[in-house]
């Protein structure tokens, strides 16, 4: 086996596979051009298989209305006056969140002393989370505010 034999080896990230494939470079006694192919046609084969990716679902909408619930806390914690507003339906959970444009800590994000541009960008990263969201299911359980 020589050096090239190697690195065609290297191609293969797959440890086990490699000794493998190093098996029967050994046992066929194939050339460095047998082995490019024979690597070539394991890779090929590698890329044309589906990847299974998992999707996962979750069904619980608890777990989405603690993931909002957690983002306000953590604003409430930095300061920020957020809050939620929740009305429950037969037909869904509506969830507002209100996050105030002015306040002390908005104030201290968007110093005058910046560029203007830095504070239209904040102003409006401000406005884009003012978030009206309804989640429909009719299965889901009540959740007190």
């Amino acid at each position: 086996m020589t050096e090239r034999h190697a690195r065609a080896l290297l191609r293969l990230e797959d440890i086990e596979l490699r000794g493998k494939v190093l098996d029967a470079i050994l046992a066929q006694h194939l050339n460095v051009q047998q082995t490019d192919q024979y690597i070539e046609r394991l890779l090929a084969e590698k890329e044309d298989k589906p990847k299974n990716k998992k999707r996962i679902i979750v069904k619980d909408i608890r777990i989405f209305m603690n993931t909002i619930s957690h983002a306000v806390k953590t604003m409430q914690l930095s300061g920020i006056q957020a809050k939620t507003i929740r009305n429950e339906t037969e037909e869904y959970i509506e969830c507002i969140v209100r996050i105030p444009k002015t306040g002390p800590v908005a104030n201290a994000v968007a110093r005058p002393s910046e560029s203007p541009s830095v504070t239209v960008g904040v102003e409006q990263a401000v406005s884009a989370i003012d978030v009206e969201e309804k989640v429909e299911d009719k299965t889901a359980p009540r959740i007190a505010g």
